[in-house]
């Protein structure tokens, strides 16, 4: 079966990535990156759902099944870690629910960029928030 079409959909794969766990790299668009064992065992375990979502508990699952005790609130630390490095080599990680994680590999044009007045605007709204968080108590 060709590795570039989603057994679950048919569709047409955007890009592909290679995770070593040996080494602790990850490589994708032909640029590779190293990461700590942990950030790698949860980049493969990530991996081997795509194209679907996958859950915390579920990567916390696979870590324990390896040795590697974590919570889901440190993997969620290590995903917010881990996200810098794999950007530079095209790969992205989505929250796609309240406790799940979505791998995007490939060309990051499509996704919708902010332009700054985006960005003030939203700090503008968390001030609102925040302030009526105060008033309620």
């Amino acid at each position: 079966m060709d590795e570039s079409i989603c057994q679950h959909c048919g569709r047409q794969m955007p890009g592909r990535l290679v995770v070593d766990l040996e080494l602790n790299q990850a490589t994708a668009n032909n640029r590779t990156v190293r990461l700590s064992p942990r950030h790698t065992k949860i980049l493969a375990a990530l991996d081997r759902t795509y194209p679907r979502p996958a859950r915390v508990d579920s990567i916390a699952s696979v870590l324990a099944d390896q040795g590697d005790q974590a919570s889901q609130n440190k993997i969620q630390v290590a995903i917010c870690q881990m996200r810098p490095k794999l950007a530079s080599i095209g790969v992205k990680i989505f929250s796609s629910g309240k406790r799940t994680y979505q791998l995007y590999i490939g060309d990051l044009s499509d996704i919708p960029q902010f332009d700054e007045s985006d960005v003030e605007d939203l700090r503008r709204a968390l001030k609102v928030l925040q302030k009526a968080r105060k008033i309620i108590g």
